[in-house]
């Protein structure tokens, strides 16, 4: 995809309106602030993306007391100060195919065409019967939140119907069966009001369809670019800001400022992976590592020839059973990782109460051995100490604690 703009997560709902209207969140509600350029975005289920070159925006989560995941959009609302994105009709056709449950066309596919043209194909039920149907239309923007889609040709069947829908007055709206969203304006064209749904706050600036892409335009500031207040002087950054917990691919943050610097490539900034796109530098806040992350990294603490069955996480010790395999007989074996710091303010991990059925040799200092192997980590007389940068792609201030909570792992610089 090309760098030029497109639609941020889901382009529905729109709501006019400056920023900061609205009561802030709750302190159970969790918030984020984002500022980049040179982005790119996909959705949790890797489906769809899209190229942002720039954005200022702020995240609010919808659900109190759960982190605010930016790879799920249903579930926060978006406030766009300034923003450029590009969507290509693929891309839009996996995020409509995967976000719609009950689609208005079944085997629907959209195309974007030069000079604000739109082209929408599948089959529609008429009469109880799904019939090939075919739209042609030219897209204009009519306001910041409303948007006119004029029909050039619609067929049924092949057979051209826009005469005799005009002659009966016949609603293409509805025979749709769209939403409150869409309603049939004069020449039965159909006008797009985004301001009855609520999951993105924003004014459209400008709207360009060009064959393949679609590029959009939004703000509610005048300016074109918002300038960040921890980015570097880089060409490409993104830098977010959060009250409460964020939850990102690597882990979660919770009243952070964290800064990412992508790699030298020239590629759009890949927001979803922090950790392999460069690395993220945290200003301030907290790292909160869950069960499920902590399981997927160390899964495997036991070495050669152990499989784990359970993996539980009871303060700041980490709880492994599993067996080792001897001479094809499964030996069951337990033992404990605890998560602390050493002096230098890094992690550091110390395995022990090793339990194990049967005589084989077996020890903490094995463990150990085997969790320095793995890269990012080094063993020392106190334990194995994990370099986030390198494990984690996440530079951070020096650890002054580690702290359990349930089903987590609370790291403070």
């Amino acid at each position: 995809m090309s760098a030029p703009a497109g639609s941020f997560n889901r382009v529905a709902g729109f709501m006019p309106g400056k920023l900061g209207a609205s009561r802030g969140p709750g302190p159970d509600v969790a918030s984020v602030h984002l500022n980049g350029r040179n982005l790119r975005f996909q959705d949790d289920s890797r489906t769809w993306e899209v190229d942002i070159p720039y954005l200022t925006a702020d995240a609010v989560n919808l659900s109190p007391r759960v982190p605010l995941n930016l790879l799920r959009p249903r579930t926060y609302r978006l406030s766009v100060s300034a923003g450029e994105f590009d969507v290509t009709d693929k891309d839009l056709n996996r995020a409509i195919a995967h976000y719609l449950s009950k689609p208005p066309l079944t085997n629907a596919q959209l195309s974007f065409r030069d000079g604000n043209q739109v082209g929408l194909t599948g089959r529609l039920k008429l009469l109880g019967l799904p019939l090939p149907f075919s739209l042609s239309a030219k897209v204009s923007l009519d306001a910041p939140t409303s948007l006119t889609v004029q029909p050039q040709a619609v067929s049924v069947l092949g057979i051209p119907v826009l005469w005799l829908m005009k002659l009966l007055h016949l609603d293409l709206g509805k025979l749709a069966g769209v939403g409150p969203m869409v309603k049939t304006g004069p020449g039965e064209s159909l006008q797009v009001d985004l301001s009855q749904q609520s999951l993105i706050q924003t004014q459209i600036k400008q709207l360009s369809i060009q064959a393949g892409k679609a590029k959009v335009v939004l703000g509610n500031q005048p300016d074109r670019e918002v300038p960040g207040r921890l980015r570097l002087d880089k060409p490409d950054y993104f830098e977010l800001t959060s009250h409460g917990d964020v939850a990102l691919h690597g882990g979660t943050l919770r009243d952070a400022d964290l800064v990412a610097i992508p790699d030298d490539t020239g590629k759009p900034y890949d927001v979803n992976h922090w950790d392999t796109d460069g690395y993220a530098r945290l200003q301030s806040g907290d790292l909160v590592l869950s069960e499920a992350v902590l399981k997927s990294k160390f899964g495997q603490a036991g070495g050669d020839d152990f499989s784990m069955t359970s993996i539980s996480l009871q303060g700041t010790d980490l709880h492994i059973s599993g067996y080792k395999n001897v001479l094809d007989a499964p030996i069951p074996v337990s033992f404990q990782i605890r998560f602390t710091h050493n002096a230098p303010g890094e992690l550091l991990l110390q395995a022990h109460d090793v339990k194990v059925a049967g005589f084989i040799p077996f020890s903490s200092g094995q463990i150990e051995d085997a969790l320095a192997q793995q890269p990012g980590m080094r063993k020392t007389s106190q334990g194995v100490v994990l370099d986030l940068k390198k494990t984690a792609s996440l530079e951070m201030p020096p650890i002054r604690n580690v702290v359990g909570e349930p089903g987590s792992l609370v790291i403070e610089p």
